[in-house]
């Protein structure tokens, strides 16, 4: 993996998990952490070990890697890891 790579799976991932913050309103911190990390487990694992394939498919540092898969499920890490963090906040 090439750092532009990186830097690419990382932006979405931070992306996502800000905007799934800022739509539920979850606590900021821990939402953001978890949304995050569950965003990287999901685009690694559906584009990586499912090859989970659809919208176009570009060569970012000498990886190819689906954008709009990429960013669908970076998107719905985001969005458990928000979800988490409100059930975690409101069980304490």
């Amino acid at each position: 993996m090439s750092g532009t790579f990186m830097l690419f799976t990382w932006s979405v991932a931070i992306v996502s998990a800000l905007i799934a913050t800022f739509s539920l309103k979850a606590p900021r911190v821990l939402s953001i952490i978890l949304g995050a990390i569950l965003a990287q487990g999901l685009m690694f694992v559906g584009g990586h070990m499912l090859h989970l394939y659809f919208g176009p498919i570009v060569d970012i540092g000498g990886t190819a890697t689906p954008v709009v898969t990429d960013i669908v499920l970076a998107l719905v890490g985001a969005f458990l890891g928000a979800f988490l963090a409100k059930a975690f906040r409101r069980g304490r």
